[in-house]
C-alpha cells in the first residue's frame, strides 16, 4: 500500500503504476495521467476511473479507492453504485422507489449484521417476492392491499420465507419514514400486530416451530464415548462444540490466537457472535485435551478449509459427519439444547450462569444493566461438570460458591463502571430484597 510518492508521479513513464490495494496510475504515451481502481466482484475483474492527475490528488485517489474497496468487500459493485447515485442525483426532488430505498437500507445496515449471508438473503428475497409488485412504487404509494396481495401468494406455501419478507418490507418502510419519504403519521402497511394479524393466520398454526433435533441428555455419555474414538477434523470440531456449548459458526471460525492455553480460556470475538459481543469460554480439562490433539498447520484456523476462498471448514461438515456415521437424528446446534437440559435437570447452577454459558442475551433490561461480570469462575465449574458428565465421571451438581465469588477488587471495578442512575437502582434493589 501507498507505494507512490507525489514527487515521483510526474517522472513516471507510460504504463500502469501500482500504488497498492488496487489503485493504479495510468500514464498514456502523450503523458496524460489518470487514476484507476481495479477490483474483483462476483469473480469479475473491473476497472473504475477516478479522474485525472493532478485534478485528483494522490491523497484523494487513495481515499476514493479505500471507499470502493470497502464496498466491494461488502459485495457492492462500486461502478454500479456510482451509476445508481448519479441516477438518483439526476432525480433531485423526486421520491425514491421502494427498491431504491431497500438497497440503501441494506447497504447502511450491513456492517452491523452478524454474518455475511444476511445481505444477499435480503436482496434475494426482496427481488423474488417484493420488487415485481411494489419495487417501482414510492413508499407513500404502497397500500395495505399491495402488501397483502404479495404476501398471500407465499403465506401458506412458504411460511418461513413469507414471515421474513413481511418483516423486511416493514423495516424498509420504517426506514423510508425516518428518511422523510413516508408520512410517519400513517400506519405501516406491513406491520403485523393490529394490522395483518387480523387477516393472515399465524404461522405457528400453519406450520409448528421445528427446533433443531437434540440428543436427550441421558444418552449424551454414550454418544460421547462413540465420538471420542473419532479423530477426523469434523469429529474434532464437534468435540470442541459439545464441550464448549458454542454455536457452529463460532467453532469453525476459531483461530489459534483466540485461545489462551495457560489461562484455559477461549475468547470468541464479537464478529462471530450472534449477540455481537465477545464471549469468553472457560475450557475444561477435556476441552484442552481436544485442542492438544488438533494438528497445527500454517493456517491461523483450528479447522482450516481448502484454499483461500474457503478459509475454514464448511458449516455443513459436522452435520455431514453425523449423517455418514448413522447419527442423522442429531444436529450440532441441538447439542446446546442437550447441555441446557442437563444443566437444568441435573444441576443446581443458577439460570444466569447456564444462559451465559450459551452466550444468550439477557432479555430483562434491568438485569442486563447490573449483570456486568462474566461469572467466569462459576461457568468454569459448570463446563467442567458437563465434561465430566459426558465421560461418566462424578461431577459437581452445584457451584462451589467459595471459589465462584469474585474478589473485592473485581466487585469494586464493576461498581465503578455503573453510572449514577444504575447505582441508585441497584441500591433500591438491595434495600427491597430479602
Amino acid at each position: 500500500m501507498n507505494k507512490l510518492r507525489v514527487s515521483q508521479i510526474k517522472g513516471l513513464g507510460p504504463g500502469r503504476h501500482s500504488d497498492g490495494g488496487g489503485l493504479l496510475l495510468s500514464v498514456s504515451k502523450t503523458g496524460r495521467r489518470s487514476w484507476i481502481f481495479r477490483y474483483q466482484i462476483a469473480g469479475r475483474r473491473r476497472d473504475c476511473g477516478l479522474g485525472s492527475f493532478p485534478a485528483v490528488s494522490l491523497a484523494e485517489a487513495r481515499r476514493m479507492a479505500a471507499e470502493m474497496r470497502a464496498q466491494a468487500q461488502r459485495g457492492v459493485d462500486p461502478i454500479e453504485w456510482r451509476k445508481s447515485e448519479r441516477e438518483a442525483a439526476a432525480r433531485v426532488g423526486e421520491t425514491p422507489t421502494f427498491a431504491e430505498l431497500a438497497e440503501r437500507f441494506i447497504s447502511e445496515q450491513e456492517p452491523g449484521w452478524s454474518g455475511p449471508k444476511q445481505a444477499p438473503q435480503w436482496r434475494a428475497s426482496l427481488k423474488a417476492y417484493v420488487f415485481p409488485y411494489i419495487g417501482s412504487k414510492t413508499p407513500g404509494q404502497i397500500s395495505g392491499d399491495d402488501v397483502l396481495a404479495l404476501l398471500r401468494k407465499i403465506w401458506t406455501k412458504r411460511p418461513e420465507t413469507a414471515s421474513r419478507v413481511r418483516q423486511r418490507i416493514e423495516r424498509v418502510l420504517n426506514y423510508a419514514a425516518a428518511q422523510g419519504h413516508r408520512d410517519r403519521s400513517q400506519p405501516n402497511p406491513a406491520a403485523w400486530r393490529g394490522n395483518l394479524d387480523n387477516v393472515l393466520p399465524p404461522h405457528r398454526k400453519i406450520q409448528p416451530v421445528q427446533h433443531f433435533p437434540a440428543l436427550p441428555h441421558q444418552q449424551a455419555p454414550d454418544f460421547w464415548a462413540w465420538l471420542k474414538d473419532k479423530h477426523s477434523a469434523s469429529a474434532q470440531a464437534l468435540k470442541l462444540l459439545i464441550l464448549s456449548a458454542c454455536r457452529t459458526r463460532e467453532v469453525l471460525g476459531a483461530r489459534w490466537d483466540e485461545i489462551d492455553i495457560d489461562a484455559a480460556v477461549w475468547t470468541v470475538p464479537r464478529e462471530r457472535m450472534k449477540a455481537r459481543k465477545p464471549h469468553t469460554v472457560p475450557l475444561s480439562t477435556q476441552a484442552l485435551e481436544v485442542l492438544a490433539s488438533i494438528p497445527r498447520t500454517k493456517s491461523p484456523f483450528l479447522f482450516p478449509g481448502r484454499g483461500r476462498k474457503v478459509p475454514h471448514m464448511s458449516n455443513m461438515s459436522m452435520l455431514v459427519f453425523l449423517r455418514k456415521n448413522g447419527h442423522g437424528d442429531v444436529t450440532p446446534h441441538g447439542m446446546r439444547s442437550t447441555f441446557r437440559d442437563w444443566a437444568s435437570d441435573c444441576t443446581s447452577f443458577d439460570h444466569a450462569t447456564c444462559e451465559q454459558s450459551l452466550a444468550h442475551t439477557i432479555s430483562n433490561a434491568a438485569e442486563a444493566a447490573y449483570r456486568r461480570g462474566e461469572q467466569l469462575a462459576k461457568r468454569r465449574q459448570l463446563m467442567q461438570a458437563w465434561s465430566d458428565f459426558l465421560e461418566g465421571k462424578p461431577y459437581a451438581t452445584a457451584p462451589d460458591l467459595d471459589q465462584a465469588q469474585p474478589d473485592t477488587a473485581d466487585l469494586a471495578r464493576q461498581l465503578a463502571e455503573l453510572d449514577e442512575d444504575q447505582r441508585q437502582r441497584l441500591l433500591e434493589i438491595l434495600q427491597t430484597s430479602d
